[in-house]
């Protein structure tokens, strides 16, 4: 199960310049709101991903230790409290499953759905995402007033490794938040999207529903997930 491989090497490679801040998991977790909330503008710190700048979130997995051995959070720019305005954003969770976990392409493309959705059911006081899934956009608003109470990257992360390793296949996640002004999000971005294309082939080839293949754009991405299969 190598699809993603190719991915998470090319995310990598965008981290080499420079070293990252790297947390472990907390035990005690930061409050959850437990539904979608709202952080009205009068509230808001800033915004990451949001007032035009990039913002991006994304999945890999994959299940080779040499590229994700075990679990961590890991900030690329500037921490939360460090941070004085609105700034570019990314978000990138890459994921090892167990080996043999993944019974067959069915699988692999609901995996990693799942993984995806993750975002959809987290809601960490303070930490308002907003996600465009079509574009593979990713933003989030902070409330001001729980920053002066420590959020943080390491208690934002911290939830998702929990919400990651509730499926039975996860072995291990690499959580990076990207907030350096300078990073290649529009190589990120690239990356992200043929990512995503790869899943999308994923689906094509499992639906049961008959696909005008000519006429799809991903026809040549399918092509070559059909001989990694």
């Amino acid at each position: 199960m190598k699809l993603y491989d190719k991915t998470i090497q090319l995310i990598n490679g965008l981290f080499t310049s420079k070293e990252m801040k790297t947390y472990m998991k907390k035990t005690a977790l930061w409050p959850d709101e437990g539904r979608n909330q709202l952080i009205f503008a009068n509230e808001t710190a800033y915004e990451l991903g949001g007032s035009g700048k990039a913002g991006l979130g994304g999945v890999a997995i994959t299940e080779d230790k040499g590229l994700v051995e075990g679990d961590g959070i890991y900030v690329y720019g500037p921490e939360l409290a460090e941070i004085q305005g609105d700034m570019p954003y990314a978000r990138i969770a890459l994921i090892r499953v167990k080996e043999g976990s993944v019974e067959d392409t069915d699988h692999l493309y609901k995996l990693v759905r799942a993984l995806e959705y993750v975002r959809y059911h987290l809601y960490p006081k303070g930490f308002m995402m907003r996600i465009s899934a079509m574009k593979n956009q990713e933003s989030v608003r902070l409330r001001r007033e729980d920053l002066e109470c420590g959020l943080s990257f390491q208690e934002v992360g911290s939830m998702f490794l929990e919400a990651y390793h509730k499926l039975p296949e996860v072995e291990a996640v690499q959580l990076i938040f990207v907030t350096d002004p300078d990073f290649d999000y529009s190589e990120a971005g690239h990356i992200l999207e043929r990512s995503e294309e790869i899943t999308q082939a994923l689906d094509h080839l499992t639906s049961k529903v008959h696909m005008d293949c000519d006429a799809c754009k991903i026809q040549d991405i399918c092509k070559e997930v059909e001989k990694m299969l």
